[in-house]
């Protein structure tokens, strides 16, 4: 596949880079990924997820289910988000961008909150649609996105300039590449399961700006916080559970939720500027 000519050099400096510090774990060949399965492309030496285990039947949908509901709140004065310098690339560079790792929506409400019950609370299904990441504009968009242990993650490229994929987990207690991918300019959609329970970030080492989380959980009830900073959790099985909200940069707050047959549970919560960051 030819990249473009004016990104020529930057691809060439890039493809160098990957090398360092690789180890035993080679940058997989663009385009190696596109229309396996999740159990296809499992990182190679890494036991099977709970979902390609064979442990049985999978789970099924359960039948007595209602609704999680709610809003992440933020009061304060929101952190004025800086402008990237990306002078690094002649196509990222054409256009600005800032920092988005805390988004206030202009209702008082915090976006990229990932809420979900916690590990453990419940089985159900795994989810059959990928978790699409987009690199657009020399940026991961969205930024946050939850998945299920298994479910696949999808990267498209949509920029004319070579991104690289690198991604980690710190669900052993430390940092762990899980994958790490090459994706010029006009390369097919790349696709890898989501390892975990936990957060997995992913960058890029060509342009250290790009940065995204997704949380992995073990099960399908998890929900991210948008524009209007609402979430919603579809059936959710009938229960009391203890219900997670998750921020990139403010850390992970609690609740209790109790949820009943064909009924909806209501939750809210609630981050302040003046609360400690996440370190």
């Amino acid at each position: 596949m030819r990249i473009m000519r004016d990104v020529g050099g930057i691809a060439a400096a890039a493809l160098a880079a990957l090398c360092i510090g690789c180890g035993d774990k080679a940058v997989e060949p663009p385009g190696a990924s596109t229309g396996e399965s999740p159990a296809a492309t499992a990182t190679a030496g890494e036991p099977p997820t709970s979902a390609t285990a064979g442990d049985g039947d999978a789970p099924k949908a359960p039948v007595d289910t209602g609704i999680i509901e709610g809003t992440v709140a933020f009061s304060g004065d929101a952190p004025v988000m800086a402008p990237l310098k990306r002078l690094g690339d002649p196509f990222c560079s054409k256009t600005e961008a800032t920092d988005t790792s805390v988004l206030v929506n202009d209702n008082g409400t915090l976006a990229n909150v990932v809420v979900r019950l916690k590990p453990g609370a419940a089985k159900g299904p795994l989810p059959e649609e990928p978790v699409v990441i987009a690199q657009s504009n020399c940026m991961y968009q969205p930024r946050i996105a939850a998945a299920m242990v298994g479910q696949a993650i999808q990267f498209t490229n949509s920029d004319k300039t070579m991104h690289n994929i690198h991604a980690t987990d710190s669900a052993a207690g430390y940092a762990r590449s899980t994958f790490n991918l090459v994706q010029p300019p006009g390369a097919p959609a790349l696709s890898r399961p989501a390892v975990g329970p936990g957060p997995i970030e992913v960058k890029c080492d060509v342009h250290p700006w790009m940065r995204a989380y997704v949380m992995v959980s073990d099960h399908p009830y998890f929900a991210t916080t948008r524009g209007d900073g609402a979430f919603r959790i579809e059936g959710v099985p009938v229960g009391t559970y203890e219900l997670e909200a998750w921020h990139e940069v403010y850390g992970t707050k609690t609740a209790t939720v109790e949820v009943g047959k064909d009924a909806s549970a209501t939750v809210k919560f609630s981050y302040d500027a003046s609360e400690k960051q996440k370190q």
